[in-house]
């Protein structure tokens, strides 16, 4: 177990280290800051997954549990602390890796299958391209003796495909990782993509040792690996699997001793679908005073520093009976902020007991099983908003902000 928290943690801290692409050479720059919460996240994770008897579902809520502190607190770091540039970026990959794994352990959730309808958006092909190399350069940066170099060109910077953002980075992420592989001492890994008709072309080429035949046709296979115990024989398949699932395709051009480039084509956003405009987070126009209800203390704490920087009197609950008790005692709140599954009642339980004392209180619900619940499930009587776990700090923040205004 020690060796595997071991290698949780080099990630994590190399999550942390600064990237610079287009032919530059990759360092790592570790803030011991982040690198603590995602150790800790890690530790407490793994700890979980290997006690004897705990199901599925419940280490996939307690993993999400521990994202949102980590969420959390890195939107107060980055707000809060002075960063420099280099910094900030780092916080926000390092948030987008806690997105992605939030995404994929509400994904294990689903029984219904590998993705459900209705997650699909445009994805800007630069942005893509930029947190793939910035999310896999701590894996490959280690792997070999000399620098591995990256750059990466767009044909237009308006580009973009379409699909689940989560599910794209994990592919690239993994066909990065391969190219690196094939680079034991050093050498160039080249990002492109150009429209090709109503397709969007991505190519990963890097100059490494190539492939020979049989290599190449079996390297979509699961379970082939040429990296022996190193190697999972996962990461190509499951990267094609993904680009399938999208409508797309993946193919390997390969040469021994020249190295290898792997060309996606995945499909453009439907002309009907307009660009959404970025969406900007209101101000709230009054202070509320918000109810925050989770079993989870690291979770309670988080929300509350978060909310009472924005102003708001926050008041925090550890389950739904000593919530009733606190609105029965200190009177109405202006939102009930509650988490889905906790000890005795459920939010659900909470919000219908909070409407039959208090009607026109709102109430927030935050899931630990992602926001396809959102989605694709109809909205309980009593909720009146869902979030997933870790919240979106700016869907939250423009959800109080709405709440103000009514209230003003």
């Amino acid at each position: 177990m020690g060796q595997m928290k071991q290698g949780l943690y080099t990630a994590s801290g190399g999550m942390c280290s600064g990237m610079r692409s287009d032919q530059k050479t990759h360092e790592n720059q570790s803030d011991p800051c982040v690198t603590y919460v995602l150790s800790s996240v890690a530790e407490r994770s793994i700890d979980t997954m290997i006690a004897t008897g705990e199901s599925a579902p419940l280490i996939i809520h307690d993993i999400q549990n521990l994202l949102s502190p980590a969420s959390l607190y890195l939107k107060t770091i980055e707000e809060n602390e002075k960063l420099s540039p280099q910094g900030v970026e780092n916080l926000h990959t390092i948030q987008k890796v806690i997105e992605d794994i939030a995404y994929i352990t509400g994904r294990l959730s689903q029984k219904e299958g590998f993705r459900k309808p209705g997650t699909y958006e445009r994805v800007p092909v630069s942005d893509l391209f930029r947190e793939v190399c910035r999310m896999s350069q701590p894996v490959w940066s280690g792997l070999a003796t000399s620098h591995i170099t990256i750059s990466s060109r767009v044909e237009d910077e308006q580009l973009s495909v379409y699909g689940v953002p989560a599910e794209l980075r994990e592919a690239l992420v993994n066909c990065m990782i391969n190219a690196a592989d094939a680079l034991p001492d050093g050498g160039h890994i080249a990002l492109e993509a150009c429209r090709k008709e109503k397709m969007i072309e991505i190519v990963i080429r890097d100059n490494g040792t190539g492939m020979d035949e049989e290599t190449k046709d079996r390297c979509f296979d699961p379970l082939f690996t040429t990296k022996g115990y190193k190697g999972t024989g996962m990461g190509l398949a499951g990267a094609k699997s993904i680009i399938a699932s999208h409508d797309g395709t993946i193919t390997v051009h390969s040469t021994e001793g020249e190295g290898s480039a792997f060309t996606i084509l995945l499909p453009s956003p439907p002309p009907s679908e307009e660009m959404e405009a970025e969406i900007k987070e209101n101000k709230p126009q009054r202070r509320l005073r918000i109810l925050c209800v989770d079993d989870d203390e690291l979770v309670r704490r988080s929300l509350s520093d978060l909310i009472s920087r924005d102003g708001h009197q926050v008041i925090t609950s550890r389950n739904a009976s000593e919530a009733l008790t606190i609105l029965e005692r200190e009177g109405p709140c202006d939102a009930v902020i509650t988490d889905l599954s906790m000890p005795g009642s459920s939010g659900y339980e909470l919000a219908s007991a909070v409407k039959h004392m208090l009607p026109h209180t709102p109430v927030i619900l935050l899931s630990g099983w992602g926001y396809r619940m959102a989605k694709t499930e109809s909205p309980h009587k009593d909720i009146d908003y869902i979030l997933g776990k870790p919240p979106k700090i700016r869907e939250l923040r423009n959800i109080l902000a709405q709440l103000s205004q009514e209230g003003a």
